[in-house]
């Protein structure tokens, strides 16, 4: 039985850590569990896996203008509430923030144990991208306003007065 469920534990932490998605496992009081994070976790965030157990998530990992609105929804998935999907601003340990979207659940398994599952995806490349699609379409409507600008005063400085002479 033993074997069994060493075998069962090997082959999760395998597909933990073949998964790009970034995933911890908190406990209850939100700190980060011992070997609590896969290897996508620690390499976006510049941590090894030593360093992360133990550590509260939102103080550690989330900026600091967005950690209380995380903590009271990690709370509350922790007392049984529904789960939750957000989009947040997560530091590095060198300080470069990363554009995360991410959820928090209580698998059946886990919160019998204390234990919460964090699973997250690194957005920001595509948010970088969305940044520049706005800005590239604002520059578009700027120019389209000057080009309307410049045809009515070419319209009102040469055909009009032209028609106001004739």
């Amino acid at each position: 039985h033993a074997e069994a469920i060493r075998r069962e534990r090997d082959f999760i932490n395998t597909v933990a850590n073949a998964t790009p998605s970034l995933m911890c496992v908190i406990d209850r009081d939100a700190r980060i569990a011992h070997r609590g994070s896969n290897q996508a976790f620690e390499q976006a965030l510049g941590y090894g896996g030593w360093e992360v157990g133990g550590l509260d998530f939102a103080g550690t990992f989330i900026a600091a203008g967005q950690r209380e609105d995380v903590r009271a929804k990690l709370e509350r998935v922790i007392a049984g509430g529904a789960p939750f999907e957000q989009d947040n601003i997560w530091l590095a340990k060198d300080g470069t923030p990363l554009d995360v979207a991410w959820s928090c659940i209580a698998p059946r398994d886990f919160e019998e144990r204390g234990l919460f599952l964090v699973c997250g995806v690194d957005v920001t490349e595509r948010a970088r991208q969305e940044d520049e699609l706005r800005a590239s379409r604002a520059r578009i409507v700027e120019a389209a306003d000057a080009e309307r600008r410049r045809l009515e005063r070419n319209l009102h400085d040469g055909a009009q007065q032209r028609l106001v002479t004739l």
